[in-house]
């Protein structure tokens, strides 16, 4: 077995690998395994703790660290041939081979058979190979001759059986492995499990590679093990016999050959046991030194992007070079040490087992009796049996060696055996709702979280799930919690019902529970508490992001039908292109046919791919469609025509968006407001729609505290935070529309006790009875309650600013996973109070702008862009601190770094918005922005397919040309392509930012250069026909009025003609 050891030692890893076993876990449990567990690594797998070896007298338990038992317990369950593997074992075998009259049982019974016929064809030559030399030893011509033709004849069907058992062999891995991956297959697809166990459940970590290359593995194995093992036992049985049957025919004894043997290997083992290296802190060296390159490398490749940008490869090269010199240092010791090892280990088993070989064939030859046993001297009989005792003996050695050898064959089966197995396990504990995943603070005594109940720390799904479909196909949720797999309770309760036609949109910031409830109602996540009345088969879910399948375009219309099944629904292509049609995509039916199969991920636009989900939701017709962000890409004209579509067929709406022009399809709202309380009310899209107007009209006013007053009241309102009031004595009941009377004299704002007090009575005037109120003097205790009271209500700006800044400080200290809630409310902090421009000044001369730095620079893309916005607030309308910013190149700089570095798209449109704040009427601003290369950098993010990124730089772009008189501007704009740049932007499908860019093409266009003209008509760009394209999409729909009347510009001043004219 050491000699084995030494050939597992190239193996070790890649079954730690197989394992998915930390390196340093697995360093530890190999050399814990090795020295009987009385020496571990520690976590770092370089150092080693020293453990008291526990004997029958100790009386104390030494202390183990935490990382020695996690080791202890990987050496305990490292795969190998015990009594866990062979139940393991056998559960597969029984799905590989069902039944003893199944296909795989013919093929090993042929197989078997083979393997009988190759031993017996091998001592059969064995024997033709001695009577072959006796013939030659003898001069016997003829005899050779027909002992040759015996060879050739036998020669053919032993080649045909060696190919025979190559073929079987195959064969049964083949079949073997299909039976495990259709049992894989169908395990894996049952109730979704394919979902479950990769969101709901924790203990499958590369479920692809186990479906996979495990499978495979352990098909091929088993397959190769059964030829690898039974035929060496075939072979040592009948070449035992034959040995044994040559022996007594040379009247020798059957004692000294096999006792010379078995003592030979015997000693051999000895010697190589007690002389072997400790190879399992080599191997532990090898692997933890394998991992850290492989992790070094994996590193680079996970952070290529910011490497990059840094320009850091010097360092990342500095960092493998010492990976790998570390990892050829310790190979080149290991491989000193193996040198004579392996040089001991050959000539024992080469030299010293040949020469006991031919000891034991020439012992029969040396002490058999000559004078009776040959007659004509019998040198060409024994020189027979010589050559046919040599090449059974051969033969024999060569069948112990394969059976040694196959314990490498074994202990690899066991590693993925337990893979296997542990996927099969885990794939039925997930179709039976049995899930096992590491938490994160479960048993908080949080009182949200007080309907979970945890068995062996695992929530228990308490909840009732009725299915509806049968009766009226409500929706109803009773006390329905909203809990994420990790537990965290987003929605303690929810409690409402859904009627066909109750059409309902979902609102409420990112985070709060909007796309987890609809994967409650999918059934994808459970329900832990409550009842949930669903119809069955009922709902049809179209995310943001659609699915794309492998197929042609009818598949992708059709998905999850097959094209049987839309036989069976008896909806014929004229259907299909009827949906197409109505989602505005019957283009595509033109150009590609159904039968086209096309890489559709890639061909459509993010547009086209929301529109062929929409076609699939009218295709399947479903009694309740759930949208989350379905129709974010598309056109406002196109989306309003497919919901109402969607309507008219009896489809009732669940809604996830932020586009106010869809509130009109839904008659109720749920508001979440991110903390776990929500609202269920009828929505008033009029009423909203008119609230939403008012605060867009109020946005364009100047600043005044009434204005500010009111946008908080709006927001309130429409964010489902106004609670109706109740009368109390003494209060001012707002008007029952909930809007404000601005025409109304409002009090002056109070700044003294007294003050206060002619406020509340001034205010409150209208409800007093009839008759004079006049004031009274207090007395000293109402006084100084009402002190008191009035200290308690007031706000220390400059200490609460103070006290956030030194918050922020820190923002890029902060690690990848660390919770930002603090930081956030920081912000939102100090932007109610910074809104006025002496506020703003006072945040700079406290050190405020000291906290930008950090902030840009912080891990966490939410804390850059709220950077970006609180120095937009700081800096609109503000010329101080705008001309602060323009003296700090450095925040310039990282601002210009921002947007067009940052991988955040959300963070690039923030820092362009607080860039833009800076630079509009902003002479000295607008100098810094040139010098620091800022136009390049805006004409750049032009470019990304971010539209509202595009949004701003356009518009950012027009301020400036509109406001600069110079002539240089432009020409450079000119000299940067952006003409060219412009049209192939107009050219694509229709987004808002499209406004922008033919207004900012105007300027450069009509009010700028002619050689800006020049490119326009250039042919190669084909710009009167994007111009015709566009307007017939915007031509009579007033909400595009703007944009037609640039595409008439812009065709009346470039091409001097009109612009009705069609292409001849």
């Amino acid at each position: 077995m050491p000699a084995v050891a030494s050939k597992l030692l190239n193996d070790v890893d890649r079954t730690r690998r197989l394992l998915n076993v930390p390196s340093h876990y697995w360093a530890g449990a190999v050399f814990a395994t090795e020295n009987n567990n009385q020496q571990v690594y520690t976590s770092t797998g370089r150092d080693v703790e020293n453990c008291e070896t526990i004997g029958a007298e100790q009386t104390t338990t030494p202390t183990v660290s935490k990382n020695t038992k996690v080791i202890l317990k990987l050496a305990g369950k490292i795969p190998a041939f015990n009594l866990e593997f062979i139940f393991q074992f056998i559960r597969l075998i029984r799905i590989m081979v069902p039944s003893l009259f199944c296909r795989e049982m013919g093929l090993l019974t042929g197989h078997t058979i083979s393997l009988i016929m190759r031993t017996f064809l091998s001592i059969y030559v064995a024997n033709m190979e001695g009577a072959i030399v006796k013939y030659i030893v003898r001069k016997d011509a003829k005899n050779f001759t027909r002992m040759l033709v015996k060879w050739f004849t036998v020669a053919l069907p032993a080649t045909f059986i060696n190919s025979m058992i190559r073929y079987l062999e195959s064969k049964l891995a083949l079949s073997f492995r299909s039976r495990l991956v259709e049992h894989s297959y169908r395990l894996y697809f049952n109730n979704q499990t394919y979902y479950r166990i990769t969101v709901l459940d924790g203990r499958l970590d590369n479920c692809a590679q186990r479906l996979t290359d495990d499978i495979e593995t352990v098909a091929s194995v088993v397959a190769r093990l059964y030829s690898q093992i039974t035929k060496p036992l075939f072979d040592l049985l009948l070449i035992g016999v034959a040995l044994a049957r040559l022996t007594v025919s040379a009247k020798a004894s059957l004692i000294h050959g096999p006792a010379l043997c078995i003592s030979v290997v015997a000693l051999t083992g000895y010697i190589l046991r007690a002389v072997a290296p400790r190879f399992g802190q080599l191997v532990a060296d090898e692997a933890e030194k394998k991992g850290h390159l492989r992790h070094v490398h994996a590193r680079l490749i996970a952070n290529a992007e910011e490497v990059a940008f840094y320009g850091g490869h010097r360092v990342e090269l500095n960092h493998l070079r010492s990976a790998y010199r570390s990892l050829a240092v310790h190979l080149e010791k290991m491989f000193g040490i193996k040198l004579w090892f392996v040089m001991l280990e050959q000539f024992l088993m080469k030299y010293v087992w040949s020469g006991a070989g031919m000891v034991v064939v020439s012992l029969p030859i040396l002490m058999a009796n000559v004078q009776s046993t040959y007659q004509d001297g019998g040198i060409s009989d024994r020189t027979q049996y010589f050559t046919t005792a040599k090449n059974l003996l051969h033969s024999a050695s060569d069948a112990v060696e394969r059976l040694m050898s196959s314990y490498k064959e074994i202990v690899e089966l066991a590693g993925h055996t337990a893979r296997v197995e542990n996927m099969f396990s885990v794939f039925e504990d997930a179709a039976h709702g049995t899930y096992k995943k590491t938490l994160v603070d479960n048993r908080r005594s949080d009182a949200n979280q007080s309907f979970l109940e945890f068995v062996d720390g695992q929530p228990v799904a308490k909840g009732k799930i009725i299915d509806t479909s049968v009766e009226s196909g409500e929706i109803i949720l009773k006390n329905v919690p909203i809990v994420t797999p990790n537990c965290d309770v987003v929605c303690p309760a929810l409690s409402l019902t859904l009627r066909p036609g109750t059409h309902l949109l979902i609102t409420g910031p990112n985070g709060c529970g909007k796309s987890s409830l609809f994967r409650i109602l999918s059934g994808l996540w459970p329900v832990y508490s409550g009842e949930l009345h669903v119809p069955a088969k009922s709902m049809f879910y179209i995310p943001q992001r659609p699915y794309l399948v492998m197929g042609n375009l009818r598949d992708q219309i059709i998905y999850p039908d097959t094209y049987s099944d839309m036989i069976n629904r008896q909806v014929t292509e004229t259907h299909l292109t009827d949906i197409m049609r109505q989602v505005h995509l019957e283009h595509i039916v033109k150009r590609d046919t159904y039968e086209a199969v096309k890489d559709w991920t890639d061909i459509l636009s993010g547009g086209e791919k929301q529109r062929m989900a929409m076609a699939r939701l009218f295709y399947h017709r479903p009694k309740y469609a759930l949208l989350d962000e379905c129709t974010s890409a598309v056109s406002i004209d196109v989306e309003s025509s497919i919901y109402q579509a969607a309507i008219d067929l009896g489809i009732t709406l669940l809604t996830i968006t932020h586009r106010p022009t869809l509130w009109k399809f839904h008659t109720h709202i749920l508001q979440f407001d991110g903390t776990g309380t929500w609202e269920f009310n009828k929505l008033d899209a009029t009423h909203r729609l008119d609230l939403k107007k008012e605060k867009q009209e109020l946005l364009t006013k100047p600043r005044t505290d009434e204005r500010d007053r009111r946008l908080k009241e709006l927001a309130r309102i429409m964010s489902g935070h106004q609670q109706p009031q109740q009368a109390i004595m003494g209060a001012v009941q707002p008007p029952a529309t909930g809007v404000v009377d601005h025409n109304v004299p409002q009090p002056r704002q109070p700044s003294n006790l007294q003050g206060l007090l002619r406020f509340v009575m001034d205010a409150t005037k209208a409800e007093d009875a009839p008759g004079n109120s006049s004031f009274m003097p207090l007395d000293e205790e109402r006084k100084n309650f009402l002190d008191d009271a009035l200290k308690s209500m007031t706000v220390d700006v400059i200490e609460l600013l103070h006290k956030n800044v030194q918050i922020l400080r820190n923002s890029d200290t902060l690690s990848v996973d660390a919770d930002v809630t603090e930081y956030m409310n920081a912000f939102e902090t100090i932007l109610e109070h910074v809104d006025r421009i002496d506020t703003a000044i006072d945040f700079y001369k406290i050190g405020g702008f000291m906290v930008f730095a950090p902030c840009f620079n912080s891990v966490h893309a939410s804390i850059r862009a709220g950077a970006c916005d609180l120095l937009a607030e700081l800096c609109q309308n503000n010329p101080y601190c705008q001309q602060i910013v323009a003296g700090d190149t450095e925040i310039m700089a990282q601002l210009l770094g921002l947007v067009d570095k940052d991988s955040d798209e959300n963070v690039q449109v923030k820092a362009l918005y607080a860039l833009s704040c800076n630079v509009r009427e902003y002479p000295e601003g607008l100098a810094v922005f040139m010098k620091n290369d800022g136009l390049a950098i805006v004409h750049r993010a032009l470019q990304r397919p971010i539209d509202k990124l595009r949004t701003k730089a356009a518009f950012l772009l027009s301020c400036l040309l509109s406001a600069e008189q110079d002539v240089q501007l432009r020409t450079k704009l000119v000299a940067m392509d952006t003409v060219p740049l412009l049209i192939s932007l107009i050219s694509q499908e229709r987004l808002p930012s499209h406004e922008h860019l033919l207004k900012l093409l105007i300027l450069l266009v009509v009010n700028g250069t002619t050689a800006a003209a020049h490119q326009c008509t250039d042919p190669r760009y084909n710009f009167r026909a994007v111009l015709r394209q566009h307007l017939q999409v915007v031509q009579a729909k007033p909400e595009y009025r703007e944009e037609e009347q640039c595409c008439t510009i812009l065709l009346n001043t470039v091409f001097k003609t009109d612009h009705t004219d069609m292409d001849r």
